[in-house]
């Protein structure tokens, strides 16, 4: 499985049957096996998360299944679908939270769960190649130090109800957020994350480019238990090899 960080929530996976792309926005796609099926993903409709350009990569790019929350189907709009590919409607699934769906695009197949997001959209939990694949999308602890303590203790509640489904669950990667803006509690939803599930690779994403925000984390002793599963990112375009 070769892991690539495109920026911000942003990762390719790919795998023996198939590639997966989740939450792209910007930057250059990499270079992958163009004879293997991509599935594109897109966890909500915030701009930093969904762009409409995804839907024209079907004019170079085959096979491709596009895999979207259901809320985007409310920002296609009509130069969306001027600028896609006549067939891409048949090749694309809208997914509620708490759904499962199996798809098969290419001869390659997989399996997708759906959680729901304490923000907008569905985190995605995919079985593919027999490896297990998630990412939270925008679903994590969203508590802020300015924020009343009725409603961060009402979002500590919806969080450690959403994630009790991966409790337990073996997870190849998971992509999840960690992210400086919430000062203090930038780690906490991510520790729980690493706390509910076995987590073997952990990939920091919604930074904004604050990658130094890593290294803070893996300095603090909470972090300590499970050092050797984060991976340390510093730039766009980081590749992983795993086993």
């Amino acid at each position: 499985m070769k892991i690539t960080f495109i920026g911000h929530s942003g990762y390719l996976v790919e795998l023996p049957e198939a590639d997966l792309l989740f939450d792209y926005y910007q930057e250059e796609l990499p270079h992958r096996d163009h004879k293997k099926p991509l599935y594109i993903f897109a966890s909500h409709t915030h701009s930093d998360h969904f762009n409409p350009q995804i839907f024209t990569f079907s004019r170079t790019l085959e096979p491709i299944h596009y895999v979207l929350s259901k809320d985007i189907a409310d920002k296609v709009t009509y130069r969306n679908m001027l600028d896609m590919d006549p067939q891409v409607c048949d090749h694309l699934t809208y997914m509620k939270a708490d759904e499962e769906l199996d798809i098969e695009e290419g001869g390659a197949s997989i399996n997708v769960r759906t959680l729901r997001s304490t923000d907008c959209g569905v985190a995605f939990l995919v079985e593919c190649s027999g490896r297990t694949i998630f990412h939270a999308g925008d679903l994590y602890l969203w508590c802020w130090t300015k924020g009343t303590k009725e409603k961060n203790n009402n979002m500590k509640a919806r969080f450690a109800d959403i994630i009790k489904g991966l409790s337990g669950r073996t997870i190849d990667a998971a992509f999840l957020p960690l992210d400086p803006r919430l000062e203090e509690y930038y780690c906490e939803g991510f520790l729980q994350f690493l706390s509910i599930a076995e987590i073997k690779h952990a990939f920091p994403m919604h930074m904004w480019k604050h990658h130094e925000v890593i290294e803070r984390f893996l300095k603090e002793e909470r972090s300590k238990p499970y050092r050797d599963r984060i991976a340390k990112i510093t730039e766009r375009g980081q590749q992983w090899i795993i086993e």
